[in-house]
């Protein structure tokens, strides 16, 4: 069995791709959209005995990020907690171990609601939990860098639509961007 892995689209237009093609099989392991991490927690948590509720399902890929192994291993934690009854968004809250993402946009929904100390109990934690400056400074620049575009787009008179197609969103975090960007 030899596999190639390939982080730029397969070109199927040159010649030993094609041969390649024909000798064996191409399998894409793309991202998993919204609807299917829906689908798959929805089906993961009913493996294990219980149910998830869809707003937890999205709180809890926001909070734990999209890589299925940790979302397994969150949603292991969380279906020990709920039994058979269906994890809530509380539960979620209460129980998963945020991303480094999620922390920093935290961070700055403390520091737009000027709840400065608990910004820097956030910036705190994600320092002793082993995060490095640089690696928090990056998502805090990526966080800002979002919002701006955001809120340019919204001035423009984009729809929301079009802004979450343009900046590549999730339902759920343009919905989190447009709160942190009205304020």
């Amino acid at each position: 069995c030899l596999v190639f892995y390939l982080r730029d689209a397969f070109d199927a237009r040159k010649k030993l791709s094609a041969f390649l093609v024909r000798q064996g099989a191409q399998v894409n392991f793309d991202s998993l959209t919204d609807a299917q991490l829906d689908k798959w927690l929805s089906e993961q948590a009913r493996l294990r005995g219980g149910g998830i509720r869809p707003d937890a399902a999205r709180q809890l890929v926001f909070l734990a990020g999209r890589d299925l192994s940790r979302l397994g291993g969150e949603l292991d934690k969380l279906c020990a907690y709920a039994g058979s009854a269906p994890v809530t968004r509380a539960m979620v809250d209460k129980l998963a171990v945020p991303s480094l993402e999620a922390n920093v946009f935290r961070m700055v929904d403390s520091l737009m609601e000027g709840r400065a100390a608990q910004a820097f109990s956030l910036l705190k934690s994600m320092k002793q939990n082993g995060e490095t400056p640089l690696g928090i400074l990056y998502m805090l620049t990526r966080q800002v860098r979002m919002l701006t575009h955001f809120s340019l787009l919204r001035a423009q008179g984009q729809p929301l639509p079009a802004i979450q197609s343009a900046l590549a969103l999730s339902p759920y975090l343009l919905q989190r961007l447009e709160t942190q960007a009205a304020r």
